[in-house]
């Protein structure tokens, strides 16, 4: 079991970095950042590995929970969103005690390995969320004609939505969700994250005999749906 753990937790990393953008240096900034990731129930911060693995994710708000604990608090986890593994060491089952993201002191001997499967708040409906974080310092963007122009003359373009901190292409939707523009620490990063999207789509729609990358989000649905 340690082992198939061990092996989820690199998959994840390695899809991350798959997607051309090293998941610990995103070229915009993050309003969350400042946050560190926290259970929405206990507000009790994430440590150890979680940490990267949450954060990775790109979403705005730093708050957690499992599918279980958003319906007991008569919310639900929005139909299609994909879930994150985090890991526990749980040491010394008398005592109980775990420790996230952390292997344990040499001297416990009865160790167990765990993960669970975590949402984003921003996955979820139905649950009241503390307010937003603000984003950056600087809220102004000066566009690039020449780079809107490439979106702007796409013969069948996919849906173009911004907000939050996630820089995707839901295939299922047939959209790109990208962060606010004036997020980015450059202009010209923006457009490098959202042509980088668009190629997502082009794998998609354009070129739709290549097997799609497994970091389409539009694969990553709860349901299984495309």
């Amino acid at each position: 079991m340690s082992h198939q753990i061990y092996q989820l937790v690199t998959d994840r990393i390695l899809a991350l970095l798959e997607q051309g953008v090293v998941p610990w240096k995103k070229p915009w900034k993050t309003t969350a950042g400042a946050v560190a990731p926290s259970n929405f129930v206990s507000r009790k911060p994430y440590r150890g590995v979680n940490i990267f693995l949450l954060v990775a994710q790109g979403f705005g708000s730093p708050y957690w929970l499992t599918f279980r604990q958003a319906q007991e608090r008569g919310g639900h986890v929005r139909r299609g969103e994909r879930g994150t593994p985090i890991v526990f060491w749980r040491i010394d089952q008398k005592t109980s005690e775990e420790v996230e993201g952390e292997e344990p002191a040499a001297e416990h001997r009865r160790i167990l390995l765990r993960y669970y499967t975590v949402f984003n708040v921003e996955q979820c409906e139905g649950l009241e969320v503390p307010g937003a974080f603000a984003v950056g310092d600087d809220p102004s963007f000066d566009p690039i004609p020449a780079c809107e122009a490439v979106y702007a003359n796409m013969p069948h373009p996919p849906a173009l939505r911004h907000g939050g901190e996630r820089a995707c292409y839901f295939r299922g939707d047939d959209r790109v969700q990208m962060p606010k523009p004036e997020a980015f620490r450059l202009r010209e990063h923006y457009y490098s994250t959202l042509y980088h999207e668009l190629a997502h789509y082009a794998e998609a729609r354009i070129m739709p005999r290549r097997k799609l990358a497994p970091w389409d989000c539009g694969m990553f649905r709860r349901d299984g749906s495309a």
